[in-house]
């Protein structure tokens, strides 16, 4: 709850994948944006994508609505394997957009549309129906369509491949 009422509709701003690439755009960050970053990115290499599981405002409102709802949750619709595939399809392809000058690629975040007070927006009734959606498909947006959560998942996987094989 802390999160969602701070970080959500306080700051209005969250750790994005775009937030990775800035070093690499020339782009410079405060002091904050880069301790934010770096404890995201340790959380990702020590402890499973912490941010997701505890920080993100976003994924805390589903939990909460998932907490608090009524609980008619379906089978998920897309097997694990399909479910991955589209996540780092759609990942690469907004990273890769944005690296060749797609600036726009980055919003591609429900977060401030969400937490931004600005109801009237398409964007804000996407973010609306994602929350909503799970009560029937418990956390789809973060199962299937969080950039930040897949680019996250994908460092975990990389360093616990790492540790396995170093063994």
């Amino acid at each position: 709850l802390l999160s969602v009422v701070y970080i959500g509709f306080f700051l209005n701003n969250s750790f994005t994948y775009i937030s990775f690439l800035h070093p690499f755009m020339g782009t410079t960050v405060s002091s904050l944006v880069g301790l934010y970053a770096l404890f995201t990115l340790l959380g990702a290499i020590w402890g499973k994508n912490t941010y997701c599981k505890y920080v993100c405002p976003f994924g805390n409102v589903q939990r909460l609505m998932m907490k608090f709802g009524p609980s008619a949750k379906k089978k998920f619709f897309l097997s694990h394997k399909w479910v991955k595939r589209i996540r780092g399809g759609l990942t690469l392809t907004l990273i890769t957009g944005v690296l060749v000058g797609l600036r726009d690629w980055s919003n591609f975040e429900l977060f401030p549309d969400l937490f931004g007070l600005q109801y009237l927006t398409t964007w804000f009734f996407i973010a609306l129906l994602s929350v909503v959606f799970t009560l029937i498909y418990p956390m789809i947006w973060c199962r299937l369509l969080c950039p930040t959560g897949s680019v996250l998942d994908t460092i975990t996987f990389l360093t616990e491949y790492k540790r396995k094989n170093n063994k």
